[in-house]
């Protein structure tokens, strides 16, 4: 059975590794929302408006990293979700995101093992591939690369793919 868990765009989503529950980003508002398949419910588990998110990315421990354009410039914020106190009437209530605005011009992102978030950040020469924590701190430079279009993909296993974008009638690269 197919379900339209919303009816709005959204911006990115992923599974719950606790429950058979699926996490998603609204675009218009940038809050995030659960959806349980058993019984067909949508909860909103953040109320802080971060308006036109075009992507976001979730952490295996729930944290989300959303990506937005703000004044002409573009914008990475990283969050956990703090819940209210757990009292009967305010565990039905929506938390609010607590985290870091990330640094530099971040092109991609992407969830890397051990909680850790893998960046590609753009650099007046080229591009690095940079591993931090989800709120930005401890940022570790992996490499420096010379060019500036790439995509960036993680396996399950945690191994790491850098693939230069498609172009029409040039041969491209991939890292690992």
């Amino acid at each position: 059975r197919l379900w339209r868990v919303a009816q709005n765009p959204v911006a990115g989503f992923a599974f719950a590794s606790s429950s058979p529950r699926a996490l998603f980003v609204e675009i218009s508002s940038g809050n995030v929302l659960e959806a349980d398949p058993l019984t067909s419910a949508i909860s909103r588990r953040t109320n802080t408006l971060l308006p036109k998110v075009f992507d976001a990315t979730f952490s295996s421990e729930g944290s989300v990293a959303l990506r937005f354009v703000e004044s002409g410039a573009l914008r990475t914020y990283s969050a956990s979700i703090l819940t209210a106190s757990s009292t009967a009437q305010a565990s039905s209530s929506p938390g609010r995101l607590s985290g870091a605005y990330l640094t530099g011009e971040l092109l991609a992102i992407a969830p890397g093992e051990k909680n850790t978030l893998i960046s590609l950040a753009r650099e007046s020469l080229g591009t690095s591939v940079v591993q931090s924590s989800w709120q930005g701190s401890g940022q570790k430079k992996l490499v420096t690369l010379p060019l500036s279009e790439w995509r960036l993909l993680v396996a399950e296993d945690g191994t790491i793919v850098i693939a230069q974008k498609a172009s029409d009638g040039i041969s491209g690269s991939a890292y690992t």
